[in-house]
């Protein structure tokens, strides 16, 4: 077998592989395409992305909520304390109340 055979001939090969390559990839895309085109599958990944965010959103919010009454319990706390002195427990009331506002905001929004 000559070298131009030998060439012609695992060009050949290389030339089967490569469709069969492409042929698998054409269907993988096919199959990709109506997977995503479809509009139940659209409407579906939009409605779960859509839960994913207000989940996302809600713990966030609850985070907050969280941290605001760890703070009104602290100045409670503290007031127990500042029962002697009336204008540490003012001050204290006013951070419960501004903190309360806030926890009331995140429960509105």
């Amino acid at each position: 077998m000559s070298q131009v055979e030998k060439l012609r001939e695992e060009l050949q090969h290389i030339s089967l592989r490569l469709e069969a390559r492409a042929s698998q990839l054409t269907a993988d895309l096919i199959a990709a395409q109506s997977h995503f085109d479809s509009p139940e599958n659209l409407q579906k990944q939009t409605y779960q992305s859509s839960l994913t965010q207000k989940s996302i959103a809600i713990q966030e919010e609850m985070a907050d909520f969280t941290s605001l009454m760890a703070i009104i319990q602290g100045y409670i706390t503290l007031m127990k304390n500042d029962l002697g002195d009336p204008i540490k427990f003012q001050e204290d009331l006013e951070a419960i109340s501004d903190a309360i506002s806030k926890s009331a905001f995140l429960v509105q929004a």
